[in-house]
């Protein structure tokens, strides 16, 4: 994905900071609209495959640290009273501390708030129509949310709609600044079709990390995975495995275990000897 999380459950990875070996943690702050943090928050994380939770509550700072955890899927919920309650799915890698900053809504606490988190993992569910479903409800509140845009297309893309999937990947780009790939990318769609565009917007996506404008490999690896060429596919994502301290904006191989413009390439033994280097099972 091309845009940093919502200010609303903004989630990035830090690879190998302060874990156990063998584990990962998250780690985070709670605060209000106004930014002022929220003390005694309540944290609800919950292991996705065993069902395990961890309860903790914010300090003074608004801070919180789950410990060592085990790699894996978290459901993590943040609660405090006089507000609405935020929820998403955090990946833990090993050696990774994900850091989870929350901003909460005025509202009743048992309201969970829809957050753009939730449409993401609707996708990597493989739950293409509710996911889209869910995006098209977030542009409905934001037109300018450039990260529901980028989503739409890989929901397109898996569902064959690839008019729509140009087309929301044009305006991700545009809404961040790079208007220049995204008229590319809709030209080439328009004089030679879907692959064209694809073409077209891995070249421009190179050339924007040449001149160090982004730094995209996740956009890139998948971009070649849609091309058929697993060689440069494998390429980037390497690289975002070997400068994986820079990846935040488009995950890299942050969720190597669960992305599902990867499966093409999850049979290929060089997956799963990436997935063995990030602590994820094969």
């Amino acid at each position: 994905m091309l845009a940093a999380w919502l200010t609303l459950f903004s989630i990035a990875p830090t690879l190998f900071a302060q874990t156990t070996v063998g584990t990962g943690s998250i780690v985070g702050t709670v605060s209000d609209r106004s930014g002022a943090v929220v003390s005694g928050a309540k944290i609800t994380i919950t292991n996705a495959a065993t069902g395990q939770v961890i309860e903790l509550a914010t300090n003074s700072s608004g801070s919180f640290n789950s410990g060592a955890l085990i790699p894996g899927n978290y459901k993590t919920l943040v609660s405090s009273k006089g507000f609405s309650s935020a929820g998403a799915v955090v990946t833990v890698l090993v050696g990774n501390t994900a850091t989870v900053n929350v901003n909460l809504q005025v509202g009743n606490e048992k309201e969970v708030i829809e957050v753009q988190d939730s449409a993401l993992i609707l996708f990597h569910a493989r739950d293409y129509d509710a996911s889209i479903k869910m995006a098209l409800s977030m542009l409905r509140r934001d037109p300018n949310d450039g990260m529901s845009h980028c989503l739409l297309f890989n929901d397109y893309f898996k569902i064959g709609s690839y008019k729509e999937a140009i087309d929301h990947l044009s305006q991700c780009y545009s809404l961040y600044g790079y208007t220049k790939a995204a008229l590319n990318m809709r030209h080439a769609f328009a004089a030679a079709g879907f692959k064209a565009a694809v073409q077209r917007w891995a070249r421009d996506v190179e050339y924007l990390q040449a001149t160090n404008q982004v730094y995209l490999p996740g956009n890139l690896a998948t971009a070649y995975t849609i091309l058929g060429d697993k060689d440069r596919a494998f390429y980037w994502l390497e690289q975002g495995y070997e400068h994986r301290e820079m990846v935040s904006v488009d995950g890299g191989v942050f969720f190597l275990g669960t992305e599902p413009m990867y499966d093409p390439l999850r049979s290929d033994p060089r997956y799963k000897d990436l997935l063995r280097r990030v602590g994820l099972p094969p």
